[in-house]
């Protein structure tokens, strides 16, 4: 995957995961290099704001 090029360590599953988790193509990669980016900024926000909760959060309310 061209992206385990530039993302540090960690952020991407491995090419092996993300064939299994979300297929082989190059728009299987594309979603889940989409998804790493979307969880990784969560993260960090809510290491910039402790108080505040993520949209997976707020939508598991019971």
């Amino acid at each position: 995957m061209a992206i385990e090029l530039t993302c540090p360590a960690g952020v991407l599953p491995s090419e092996e995961a993300v064939n299994l988790l979300y297929g082989p193509l190059p728009v299987h990669e594309g979603e889940a290099l989409a998804k790493a980016i979307i969880e990784t900024v969560e993260r960090l926000t809510r290491s910039h704001h402790p108080g505040q909760r993520s949209q997976d959060q707020i939508s598991r309310r019971p």
